[in-house]
């Protein structure tokens, strides 16, 4: 028994042969959505209140977020003048020693020189007081 089978019907079988292999794999998705999905909502049950908290928090936490980006360039504002009136400080702060070291260099100096004006006053008194002193003997 010789049967000839055509194109057509050849085309046919291996198009449900595909069909079938489709079906079984839309099958075993489904089944692994619906695991998926118990899963979630599984995860969803013993969390609700959590979610519920957060959730309730959301509008608070938008609104501080709001609030926070208003703020936050006056504050930055004032940083920045904070650390302007801090180098202008360091810089009077500055000037002052240097002003105190140079007076302070001044005064010892000066000091020096009379002390040495001192010295040569005493010095010569004493050879003074020496000639005098030989007069006399």
């Amino acid at each position: 028994m010789n049967t000839m089978i055509s194109v057509g019907d050849l085309l046919l079988v291996v198009l449900g042969l595909l069909g079938v292999g489709l079906a079984i794999y839309l099958i075993i998705t489904l089944i692994n959505v619906n695991k998926t999905v118990k899963k979630v909502n599984v995860i969803l049950d013993k969390n609700t209140q959590n979610i519920n908290a957060t959730l309730n928090l959301l509008p608070k936490v938008t609104k501080d977020i709001s609030e926070l980006t208003t703020t936050l360039p006056v504050v930055a504002e004032n940083v920045n003048d904070i650390v302007v009136d801090v180098k202008a400080g360091v810089h009077a702060v500055s000037s002052t020693v240097n002003t105190v070291g140079t007076s302070i260099t001044d005064t010892v100096e000066s000091v020096s020189e009379t002390t040495e004006y001192a010295l040569e006053y005493i010095r010569i008194i004493s050879e003074v007081i020496k000639e005098v002193k030989k007069l006399f003997k």
